[in-house]
């Protein structure tokens, strides 16, 4: 489902897969004026909160809520061009990706994040 279609929803666990520059805030297609561009970063934003906000605990059965927000590291740099994700630098035909700069706004209020191999 989208972040879109989630609007309203809530689970115990929540993935927004895809945490990269690029799909998370998506470019922009064309040129913005300066004044577009800052509502149309406010409103990537406003969608981002709209999936991290659909996770709901339930404490009174002992279960914690858990956001999940993969991105991947590395991906051949023909697939991220043609999804319109600018590459941090480029390695030998292997794009290097950023996470979403929402991810670290959400500091210090977010949890600890955990590593998983």
């Amino acid at each position: 489902m989208s972040l879109h279609e989630s609007k309203g929803l809530s689970s115990p666990v929540t993935i927004i897969a895809g945490c990269v520059n690029g799909l998370l805030p998506r470019a922009p297609k064309g040129t913005l004026t300066p004044v577009e561009r800052q509502h149309y970063d406010e409103e990537q934003r406003r969608l981002f909160f709209v999936g991290i906000t659909r996770v709901k605990a339930d404490p009174a059965n002992g279960k914690p809520g858990t956001l999940i927000l993969p991105y991947s590291q590395e991906m051949p740099l023909a697939t991220a061009m043609n999804a319109g994700i600018a590459p941090a630098y480029v390695n030998y035909g292997t794009a290097m990706l950023q996470a979403s700069r929402y991810i670290a706004e959400m500091a210090p209020a977010a949890p600890a994040a955990v590593w998983v191999p």
